[in-house]
């Protein structure tokens, strides 16, 4: 015969208690311990959208057991900070290539994408030495992580000398005015735009 429940919590890992005795779950006080109703319980406490991991843990105790269930709670993106930014680009730009959705259930994977995003915005201003990291701040009395991204910028790429290969009816000096590239100017975002096909500008 099954131990009768004597007691059921809501858990944190670390031994926070949440809840005592709380409602809407299968395992209920005073009732036998049965493998299908904490299987359902768990799936309940899911379905909340408050847990991002939950797990069951039954604890012989004077008069039967006790049964904890474990959560890791879910948090959601609520704002991202960028520090150390130097423009370009703008911090908007900035922000729209982390592409981390507020509102959204926080994931490490989604703050790591929105990590590699950010560089590769760097590298098209010419910051191609500039190392990002990102720190989580929790806020798990609302439910909400803040992600605060910190860079460091290096020193932004500048062209060194250009070269031309001209294979067109336009002269040099068009070509080049056109391209507005000059020695010691920052690397444009795309490249250059030649008038004409037969044109090759190397920096």
């Amino acid at each position: 015969m099954s131990a009768t429940v004597v007691a059921v919590r809501i858990v944190t890992e670390d031994g926070r208690v949440l809840s005592e005795a709380p409602a809407g779950l299968s395992v209920a006080i005073g009732k036998p311990l049965d493998r299908d109703q904490v299987a359902e319980s768990i799936r309940a406490l899911y379905r909340t959208g408050d847990y991002a991991d939950v797990r069951a843990v039954s604890t012989p105790v004077d008069g039967g057991m006790r049964v904890d269930f474990v959560v890791r709670e879910q948090l959601f993106f609520n704002q991202v900070i960028i520090r150390g930014l130097v423009t370009p680009p703008t911090e908007a730009s900035a922000i729209a290539a982390v592409q981390l959705p507020l509102g959204q259930a926080y994931r490490a994977d989604a703050v790591n994408e929105g990590l590699e995003r950010l560089r590769e915005l760097l590298k098209e201003e010419g910051l191609y030495a500039a190392q990002v990291s990102a720190d989580t701040v929790p806020h798990t009395q609302d439910h909400q992580m803040d992600v605060i991204i910190t860079i460091h910028a290096g020193p932004r790429a500048r062209i060194k000398e250009v070269q031309l290969t001209n294979g067109t009816e336009y002269g040099n000096l068009e070509i080049l005015a056109r391209s507005k590239l000059k020695p010691e100017a920052r690397l444009p975002l795309h490249g250059c735009s030649a008038p004409q096909r037969g044109c090759a500008i190397s920096w």
